[in-house]
């Protein structure tokens, strides 16, 4: 008895030391990445983001938004700073064009969103400027994956450890009009996609919303642009062209 007594207090202390060390383990490589969010029973996760002011009233002078950013391994008790690196190719300026508030992973906490705010400076008007950030190594958290992939990871070509994003005050057409939007609404102009942006509320034109987001969109637009001939004949574009959703 007194042996199968030491035998079974030698295989608890073995258990729990094994625990411990998965504990310390992953404690010590816990890292950080770029994560997907869960948002109406679905995740999403965005590699990229396009940004114009042009949708934004004249006495707008910046905006902000967030990328999440998530751990892997164990909360801790105490904030854990990110390390966000600019490529070095980068032409939007820290400080100058956009700045990143409080990259942190808060104590007791997996996840944070993280504020990156946008500035309206004069050159943008006939210009666009590119940051891609990427996280590196910290005191406190390592880079995380290093993948790319469909959801949840969600990124098409940024890494999970990459996120690019441009700032301009023109009107461009977005990259992906052609292939996310020219079905729902026809070529291209300028007075298209700011009406449909004043009715809506959308302005992330170079991302890809999720699709129940997408419905609502072309729903609304085109009940507003039927309301609209209802009371005031043709939307005319910059082209002269009558706007039409087709």
């Amino acid at each position: 008895m007194k042996k199968r007594t030491i035998y079974g207090l030698l295989a608890l202390l073995l258990i729990l030391g094994c625990k411990e060390d998965e504990r310390l383990m992953f404690e010590d490589e816990a890292s950080v990445y770029f994560g997907a969010q869960l948002n109406n029973g679905g995740f999403y996760s965005l590699d990229s983001l396009n940004y114009s002011f042009a949708f934004e009233p004249e006495e707008v002078e910046q905006d902000t938004f967030y990328v999440y950013c998530r751990i892997t391994g164990l909360a801790a008790d105490h904030d854990r700073r990110i390390n966000f690196v600019a490529d070095e190719g980068n032409d939007a300026k820290s400080g100058y064009h956009y700045e990143i508030l409080n990259p942190l992973i808060p104590a007791g906490q997996y996840g944070n969103d993280i504020a990156i705010v946008l500035y309206r400076q004069p050159g943008l008007r006939d210009s666009l400027v590119t940051a891609l950030l990427r996280i590196k190594d910290s005191e406190d958290l390592r880079a995380g994956y290093n993948d790319t992939g469909a959801q949840p990871v969600g990124r098409s070509e940024y890494t999970r450890r990459e996120f690019k994003f441009t700032i301009t005050d023109q009107l461009l057409k977005p990259t992906n009009w052609d292939s996310s939007w020219l079905s729902s609404f026809g070529e291209y102009s300028e007075v298209k996609i700011r009406f449909i942006s004043s009715v809506t509320g959308y302005t992330s034109w170079g991302s890809n919303p999720l699709p129940q987001d997408r419905n609502f969109i072309v729903q609304t637009a085109y009940q507003a642009l039927y309301n609209y001939e209802q009371e005031n004949g043709d939307l005319i574009d910059e082209n002269g062209n009558p706007v039409k959703f087709y």
